[in-house]
């Protein structure tokens, strides 16, 4: 049986990181939080989203997207340094 997926998912991802890479890091968060939204699994999408959300200074949802990719996928050297850094700059909160 061949599983057909109902998404074209890595082309979305390449034009999200099409237009991260033109500047245009409004429109590439939007972009990723819609696939984050519909494919919640997918730590690659999370780890774009942080990188688009990072680049219009908006550090605390960096953070929250970059320990999702960093849960989702533990191993994964490059979504640790991206949390690590963030973390440098919007510290998490400690609850009250």
């Amino acid at each position: 049986v061949l599983a057909l997926r109902p998404e074209p998912m890595e082309p979305l991802k390449a034009l999200g990181l099409r237009l991260l890479e033109r500047g245009d890091a409004a429109a590439s968060e939007r972009l990723f939080r819609d696939l984050a939204e519909r494919f919640p699994d997918w730590a690659g999408v999370f780890f774009q989203r942080g990188r688009a959300l990072e680049r219009l200074a908006r550090f605390e949802e960096a953070r929250l997207v970059y320990e999702r990719a960093a849960t989702l996928r533990p191993a994964w050297t490059e979504a640790q340094d991206a949390l690590t850094r963030i973390l440098a700059i919007a510290p998490a909160r400690k609850a009250s």
